[in-house]
């Protein structure tokens, strides 16, 4: 799965990236969604149905022979840090990248398609 992450990230289109979220907790389920500007692919906004930016993302490379990365979540002050390994990534038969990560208390899907 290291190809997957790692082959989405290097080639980055000139249009950028789309990207879905789906994040639940024990109560509740948010979707959002946001674009990836590709001369900054490692800051987004993801934004509610209602077109409010709710949460900040950032990315950093954790291990790069891995692969491995953080993302660095900002939800009104409340900061949540979550390693995606290579097991978290998959591409998807229709060109998104998968990125699921479940814990005990969230789950976290990502799809992110270029543009």
């Amino acid at each position: 799965m290291s190809d997957d992450l790692w082959g989405f990230l290097v080639e980055v289109p000139s249009e950028g990236y789309m990207i879905e979220s789906l994040y639940c907790t024990t109560s509740e389920c948010s979707y959002y969604t946001g674009n990836i500007d590709p001369n900054n692919i490692w800051e987004f906004n993801l934004m509610s149905l209602d077109g409010k930016v709710v949460k900040k993302v950032g990315v950093d490379i954790v291990d790069f022979f891995e692969p491995r990365v953080r993302f660095n979540i900002d939800e009104n002050g409340k900061k949540i840090n979550l390693d995606i390994a290579p097991e978290n990534c998959k591409v998807t038969e229709d060109g998104f990248l998968c990125i699921n990560k479940n814990k005990q208390d969230y789950k976290l899907k990502f799809l992110i398609k270029k543009i």
